[in-house]
């Protein structure tokens, strides 16, 4: 049966609008998600036709190689299967994830939480669209991961709830698919993991969370975290080898919760993923998330965030590193829809190789009853080689005037030739030297992730990709820069910088850019 369009009200004008199929907006109109750079969202797939590269949405994104999954209905796509154990001791960041046979897989069905608390990991979705194992509906039978071509394992497992239906809470609390790919994504998975975080306790050591692909299969996958009021946790969400995936991520923080969320997109050559990451931010809570893309040949990432009342705080901080031929995209909507909100976002990335591409879009929604709210955002990229291509969109909507601070940069450069000359003065090699800003470049982004396993494992895997000795690009060996001529659109003082007038000053250029032209494509929104 077919929902008629209906008549809604647009949740900030009171104007009427058409909503219903086919019109971008669901029949209940969503009051979070109204900006012209993301798009009413709906769980309605024919909301979410497929895209042209003409829409806002999709326009930097190489839709000829996503065309094949995105054209799929949502019973063509697998959900992630299981069940297998996950190594507590393994680090975050360990490549090695687990065995391509699936070893000690426990071979149980579970009916809920591991009663004992063991590190067992309860085995998530299933291995057929629709279908239901002896345990929960969505729980993979026996063996069924074997022919997955994507697994998910938990631990510890005493953390899993029940898995969760369409429609049944929290799931849908928070998200709701603003694309075709988030959409198919939630369409296509009948049982969404679900990580409870119980009020008040305070995890000591992170929640793991291991996605494996092992086949070019196109899969779906749906993750829920809830955390209970005045809970504390760190979530290691770690993605590995190879797969076309669909995948949402569901954060509902109660009040006073504080959660970190990291996200590792750590793909081998050949994958694909889309995803899109949606959290709720109660009173008084504190949300960090935290992404960091470094493999796979097409990632992108949605990462937004709204609050459900005053006095909820947002960290969002990426890091990326594009090779040649990689497209990472990342892109970032914060609804401020509450009084007293604060966020802050900061993504930085290097590229290197011919065809490394980079999109970075920031949007940042200040509503009119958001009075006193306090935002920052900033993108920072270094190019590394030539053939590189850079996208940056930092865009701000501002519908009061009673805020504290608004602001946004966005910089896209290469090396400082002043640093540059500076270490070269100091006895370094050229190459040395440029090793060191780039790792200086991501420093100060380490800094601020405050998770000592993933910061020292991130610069280990730095190192490995700044082995290589880095092109000069068309750059002479470094030479006292030329102060008497006229500063270029990122000159040494500091990076291009776009702010509301309320919003920080950047003076320094902590980024290592220099005033050299590179192949970026810069758009500034007011």
């Amino acid at each position: 049966m077919t929902t008629p369009r209906t008549t809604a009200a647009d949740p900030r004008t009171g104007h009427p609008v058409i909503a219903g199929p086919g019109t971008g907006r669901s029949a209940k109109a969503d009051p979070r998600t109204l900006s012209h750079l993301h798009p009413a969202g709906s769980f309605d797939l024919a909301d979410h036709p497929l895209p042209s590269g003409r829409e806002e949405i999709w326009r930097f994104t190489p839709l000829e190689s996503l065309l094949p999954l995105l054209s799929l209905a949502p019973e063509q796509l697998r959900p992630v299967a299981g069940p297998e154990t996950a190594a507590s001791g393994r680090s975050a960041l360990d490549r090695s994830g687990p065995d391509s046979a699936g070893s000690d897989r426990s071979g149980q069905d579970h009916a809920g939480p591991d009663s004992a608390g063991s590190d067992r990991s309860a085995p998530v979705g299933s291995g057929s669209v629709g279908s239901v194992g002896s345990g929960h509906a969505g729980y993979a039978a026996p063996g069924a991961a074997d022919a997955a071509p994507v697994t998910v394992t938990v631990s510890p497992a005493d953390l899993l709830g029940p898995p969760l239906a369409p429609g049944q809470a929290p799931r849908g609390r928070a998200l709701t698919p603003s694309d075709r790919a988030a959409a198919l994504a939630s369409a296509a998975t009948p049982a969404a993991t679900h990580i409870l975080l119980p009020a008040g306790r305070h995890l000591d050591q992170p929640v793991r969370v291991e996605v494996v692909g092992r086949g070019l299969e196109a899969s779906a996958h749906q993750l829920v975290i809830e955390a209970g009021a005045g809970a504390q946790a760190v979530v290691l969400l770690r993605h590995s080898g190879v797969a076309r995936l669909l995948a949402n991520v569901e954060v509902v923080l109660g009040a006073g919760a504080e959660l970190t969320l990291v996200s590792l997109q750590d793909w081998d050559p050949g994958a694909q993923h889309l995803g899109q990451h949606e959290a709720l931010v109660g009173p008084g809570a504190e949300y960090r998330h935290i992404v960091v893309s470094l493999g796979g040949d097409l990632v992108r990432l949605q990462s937004n965030v709204s609050y459900r009342d005053r006095g909820g705080k947002a960290e969002l901080f990426g890091l990326y590193f594009a090779r040649a031929g990689q497209h990472l995209e990342h892109r970032l909507f914060v609804d401020h829809n509450h009084p007293k909100s604060v966020s802050l976002a900061d993504y930085r990335g290097a590229l290197r190789g011919s065809g490394a591409r980079s999109v970075w879009i920031g949007d940042v929604l200040i509503r009119p009853q958001a009075e006193g709210i306090e935002t920052y955002e900033s993108n920072k990229n270094l190019v590394l080689s030539d053939g590189c291509r850079a996208d940056a969109v930092p865009n701000l909507e501002i519908e009061t005037g009673d805020i504290v601070g608004a602001g946004h940069s966005a910089s896209t450069g290469r090396f400082d030739q002043e640093q540059l000359f500076y270490l070269g003065s100091r006895g370094l090699p050229p190459d040395e030297a440029r090793r060191l800003v780039v790792r200086g470049f991501f420093a100060q982004l380490l800094a601020r992730i405050r998770v000592a396993e993933v910061e020292q494992a991130l610069m280990e895997r730095l190192d490995r990709e700044l082995a290589e000795p880095i092109d000069p690009l068309d750059q002479s060996d470094p030479t006292p820069p030329d102060r008497s001529a006229p500063a270029g659109p990122l000159s040494p003082s500091g990076p291009s910088d776009s702010s509301s007038p309320s919003g920080p000053s950047d003076s320094s250029n902590p980024s290592g850019l220099s005033d050299q032209p590179a192949t970026v494509r810069q758009e500034d929104n007011l």
